[in-house]
């Protein structure tokens, strides 16, 4: 499938709000893609993907989840805020065709994290986090430093994504506390340095 016609897909399946984030999405993707030098396609395409599931039905979602192949574990079975994460990349992978592992992580991962992510599964994450449209406290600093660092901006969002979900009493995905013990080590390493 090229970009015109994933492009043309989206249009049918988001609303304009989550499209108009999905493009922004891609231009913070590919930004960091040419500091960071991965391969822009990919960037691009793990961009455009990211949300594609996301406004389908929780119930929906979580059919997909768990009728798919891969066993999901509690944590992510019981947080709705991650479906679209992982059933994004089984619509990648099982209606569009994409094999590629990266990509299909990058799809996965965007909202959770996880340790040993690809560097393309870092851009993704921090691309959609600080995304032109994104509004929240502090989010141009981070913008501005994940071009220089996207492990203190990962650890950053992780750390707010924690308290978040401890805040509100959901569950909280192992790949997230993996991701943000993995970023504080990498960045308590960085600073001896």
């Amino acid at each position: 499938m090229t970009i015109e016609e994933i492009e043309r897909l989206l249009k049918i399946r988001l609303s304009e709000k989550r499209l108009h984030h999905v493009l922004e999405v891609r231009k913070q993707a590919l930004k960091l893609a040419k500091i960071y030098k991965v391969d822009e396609q990919k960037a691009q395409l793990a961009a455009l993907l990211h949300d594609i599931t996301k406004e389908e039905s929780e119930k929906r979602q979580l059919q997909k989840l768990t009728k798919s192949d891969i066993i999901f574990s509690e944590e992510i079975l019981r947080t709705p805020a991650v479906y679209h994460a992982k059933t994004g990349m089984l619509f990648a992978r099982d209606e569009l065709g994409i094999k590629d592992e990266d990509i299909l992580n990058a799809v996965s991962y965007h909202t959770t994290g996880r340790a040993d992510m690809s560097l393309l599964e870092k851009i993704i994450f921090v691309a959609d986090a600080t995304s032109e449209e994104r509004k929240y406290p502090g989010v141009k600093q981070l913008r501005e430093a994940s071009y220089h660092d996207l492990h203190r901006v990962i650890l950053e969002l992780t750390v707010g994504t924690l308290e978040k979900v401890v805040r509100v009493g959901s569950f909280l995905p192992l790949d997230t506390v993996q991701c943000y013990n993995e970023m504080l080590k990498l960045t308590v390493s960085q600073d001896d340095r």
